[in-house]
């Protein structure tokens, strides 16, 4: 628009609304109703964007039920026996991550690999054991040059697919993408 004249000098970059036509002339200013309206950006005015954000919120409240749901799938009773007390760490050497395991007191599991690394505790809240175990076979997985010997959980395990799962939705969830 030019200021001066008050004139449009180009097309409405905004295709228009099929199912709306005014909306689909290329000179018309904030839907044919200045006063009520206004077309800051030239693509919607400021009621369609609140209408926007509005369905927005009506989306997500729909769409929560159904990923805790799926959650719940991949949070299965199985991984959630006994109580939260256990803790998953990293064993660091020059560095460099060489070792995972589980514990529910790290202080006293460092006191115990002695010098051999330093532990770094992965997990801010303790967690059952089953899950812990779940994060540290991703973990051992996804590092073959671990220092490892055996695997947190037996592949012939009925709820090893749901702790990997589990695991790998932890890691998300948590943002922690290292040791993977």
């Amino acid at each position: 628009m030019d200021p001066q004249t008050g004139r449009f000098v180009s097309e409405d970059p905004f295709g228009g609304d099929p199912n709306g036509p005014v909306s689909l002339h290329r000179y018309l200013y904030a839907n044919q109703s200045p006063l009520m309206l206004i077309d800051p950006t030239g693509e919607m005015s400021i009621g369609q964007m609140q209408m926007a954000l509005v369905s927005i919120g009506i989306l997500s409240r729909m769409a929560v039920p159904r990923f805790a749901s799926v959650v719940n799938r991949v949070n299965p009773t199985s991984l959630m026996q006994g109580i939260r007390n256990t803790h998953v760490y990293i064993g660091v050497r020059d560095g460099m991550p060489v070792y995972v395991g589980i514990a529910k007191d790290v202080g006293l599991r460092a006191a115990q690999h002695g010098a051999r690394f330093r532990l770094e505790r992965l997990t801010s809240q303790p967690l059952f054991r089953r899950q812990a175990r779940a994060v540290e076979q991703l973990i051992i997985e996804r590092n073959p040059h671990f220092e490892n010997k055996i695997n947190s959980i037996a592949k012939s395990r009925d709820w090893y697919d749901d702790a990997k799962r589990w695991a790998e939705l932890w890691f998300y969830n948590n943002k922690a993408d290292w040791p993977l």
